[in-house]
């Protein structure tokens, strides 16, 4: 599903946000879709696609620059997954950092087939492939947050963040 916008709600909805522009069973690059029903409080995840094509198999040969397509709910460190949907191929990949410019993330200490263990084999992937963030019931199944903490010290202003797994 994909929504164009969101707008402010009506204390009558609890000033919960509305969603407007929502298409449903919308495909996400290689990967197709169908409108099926979900029942209320479903699970629903944040999704971008991999501008880098890693073609190939080996777990250790990740191209440099590492790119996916921006989306702000993916932390600035942490796990993504590639999953070519039920059934289908699957692969979690670490990053330790990343940065964001115009729509692109890219993602360094970048390490593959996290779900083997890092043996493999890895599998290739076309660009577009859909991505998300580590989900639930996934190979390795960690519940992953950022935190992220502001401050000065003496006239320096510091940021330190840090990904934390359950």
């Amino acid at each position: 599903m994909r929504y164009g916008a969101v707008n402010p709600s009506s204390a009558t909805c609890g000033n919960r946000p509305a969603f407007t522009g929502i298409v449903r069973g919308d495909s996400v690059g290689t990967v197709t879709s169908t409108a099926v029903p979900h029942g209320r409080g479903s699970v629903v995840y944040p999704v971008a696609q991999l501008i880098t094509a890693l073609t190939s198999t080996v777990c250790t040969t990740v191209p440099n620059p590492f790119q996916i397509t921006d989306n702000s709910k993916f932390l600035s460190a942490g796990t993504i997954v590639l999953d070519d949907g039920p059934g289908g191929n699957h692969e979690e990949i670490v990053y330790n950092g990343s940065s964001r410019s115009l729509g692109v993330m890219t993602l360094s200490g970048v390490s593959r087939c996290q779900d083997t263990g890092g043996v493999g084999p890895g599998i290739t992937w076309a660009a577009n492939q859909p991505v998300t963030a580590l989900l639930d019931g996934s190979v390795t199944a960690n519940n992953e947050a950022e935190i992220v903490s502001v401050g000065a010290a003496g006239g320096a202003n510091r940021t330190m963040r840090e990904t934390v797994q359950r």
